[in-house]
């Protein structure tokens, strides 16, 4: 991930500005907690996203990876060493349903509420 130079100072201008702020006991006041509840509630909306878009990824690569096995377990070499590549097309059929379920599952877990 990369952030602009601007992006950067405005964080760190930030960071210091809260951390004058905490030395100064304002997360001691009164209404400190009640204030931060937005900020809280938005966090955790982010923090989730973020770990669903992981596991939308996950799901993903384990898809491909296991349609990609399934490809592989049918390869030959028909012809001899060296002379081309084949597979078989039940390994192809089995792959494409594999596909089909993969995809439909995926649509499933992250698209339907």
């Amino acid at each position: 991930m990369e952030i602009s130079e601007e992006r950067l100072d405005n964080l760190l201008d930030a960071e210091s500005m809260m951390q004058s702020l905490e030395a100064g006991g304002v997360d001691n006041w009164e209404f400190y907690d009640i204030s931060l509840e937005a900020y809280r509630k938005e966090k955790e909306e982010r923090e989730a996203a973020i770990i669903h878009d992981r596991e939308k990824a996950k799901f993903l690569e384990d898809l491909f990876i296991s349609i990609e096995e399934k490809l592989c377990e049918g390869i030959t070499e028909p012809a001899g060493s060296n002379c081309g590549y084949g597979f078989n097309d039940t390994e192809g059929d089995e792959a494409f349903k594999q596909f089909q379920n993969g995809v439909a599952k995926y649509v499933d877990m992250f698209f339907t509420t």
